[in-house]
């Protein structure tokens, strides 16, 4: 079947010469060199003058108390961790005794 001016090609006529001339500057894929840079965003626009400067807290001088107050928290949560180690400990010693 011989194609009119009104049809269109179909996939088993061979292509005409033009067309292999506009398929072969497709495969070719763009350089970086050649690729068109993206567009960049614009930055938002700045509010007017400079931001207000954080206050600083003035450093609170540490009492005599403060330190016994942290020196006992610590001593506190080290005295949990060792009840729960014993504890477990005891459990596993517990678990290897034979059973009657």
């Amino acid at each position: 079947m011989k194609p009119t001016s009104n049809m269109k090609p179909t996939s088993n006529m061979k292509p005409t010469s033009s067309a292999k001339a506009t398929s072969g500057a497709r495969a070719t894929k763009p350089t970086p060199a050649t690729r068109p840079a993206p567009k960049r965003l614009r930055q938002p626009a700045q509010p007017a003058g400079a931001p207000p400067s954080p206050r600083s807290r003035g450093s609170v001088p540490t009492t005599g108390a403060d330190v016994l107050g942290t020196a006992v928290h610590a001593a506190a949560e080290l005295a949990e961790i060792g009840l729960t180690a014993g504890a477990r400990a005891l459990r596993n010693a517990v678990a290897r005794l034979p059973k009657p």
